[in-house]
């Protein structure tokens, strides 16, 4: 009689029939001899290992980092000098500004500090040493051409001087106008060599007088200052600022003379060609 369950009947094989999922493996059956040995399973990694539970307990104290280092100085930094002389550089600056002595005398205790203390600056030092000879040089030349100058006009001065008061009207004139020049009318030009008074005007050449003879040296008998009674009391009151004795003395006067010269110029005030009461003199 057969067993109508649904219960599967253990056999050889189970052929055909669902696997036990509990049953024992049946191992397979051993290879006859002589036949190769199958491969070897593969082996699988170990199972992953459960990481641990963080232990819990009292906080740990924060710890503090260590002070921070500082990078060590770099080999390759430049190193630092000991800087620029400063009584060198004074030196070439006096040298810029013309001071002639003072950057050569700085330029030597330049030169001296730089080579003492090893520090730069030497090239200024030479610069202010050069730069203070050329300028003393310069200023000795100046002097030299200054005071030559000076001693030829001095000479050319007296020579005229000497020339005037010997009785050259031409000479006087030069003198008076040279020296007008420089605030002081030469009193021997002014008064025509001593043969007039003070206030010839640059005119001696147009009426002069010859002192050893009183006699005027030019033709005619009044042209300048001492020639005619009627016109020197018109110059007098011309030059203490009677405009109007001005105006008759040049009207009377002859053309070309002392006289007319003198009252023309309102007594050696102006150049004009107005009369002289007409200016606020």
């Amino acid at each position: 009689m057969s067993d109508t369950s649904g219960t599967p009947q253990p056999g050889p094989d189970n052929a055909g029939g669902p696997t036990d999922p509990y049953a024992v493996p049946t191992p397979p059956p051993a290879p006859p001899a002589g036949a190769p040995e199958p491969p070897a399973a593969p082996t699988y990694g170990t199972a992953p290992t459960t990481p641990e539970a963080p232990a819990y307990g009292a906080p740990a104290a924060p710890g503090y980092g260590s002070a921070p280092a500082y990078a060590a100085a770099s080999p390759y930094a430049a190193p630092t000098g000991p800087g620029t002389d400063g009584v060198s550089i004074a030196a070439l600056v006096t040298g810029i500004l013309g001071l002639a002595i003072v950057p050569l005398i700085l330029g030597i205790l330049g030169l001296n500090r730089t080579k003492k203390n090893g520090t730069s600056g030497r090239g200024f030092a030479i610069a202010g040493i050069v730069l203070g000879a050329l300028q003393i040089v310069a200023y000795i030349v100046l002097i030299v051409v200054v005071v030559a100058g000076l001693s030829a006009v001095n000479s050319e001065s007296q020579g005229l001087r000497d020339d005037c008061s010997a009785g050259d009207m031409t000479a006087c004139d030069t003198l008076y106008f040279s020296s007008s020049l420089t605030g002081d009318v030469d009193e021997v030009a002014d008064t025509c060599g001593g043969t007039m008074p003070a206030g010839s005007g640059g005119t001696c050449q147009f009426g002069a007088v010859d002192p050893g003879t009183d006699e005027g040296t030019t033709e005619g008998s009044a042209f300048t200052y001492g020639d005619d009674a009627a016109l020197d009391a018109l110059w007098d009151a011309c030059e203490g600022g009677d405009m109007a004795s001005c105006d008759d003395l040049y009207m009377e006067s002859d053309p070309g003379s002392g006289y007319e010269s003198f009252g023309g110029s309102c007594g050696n005030r102006q150049e004009t060609d107005a009369y002289c009461v007409d200016l606020d003199l």
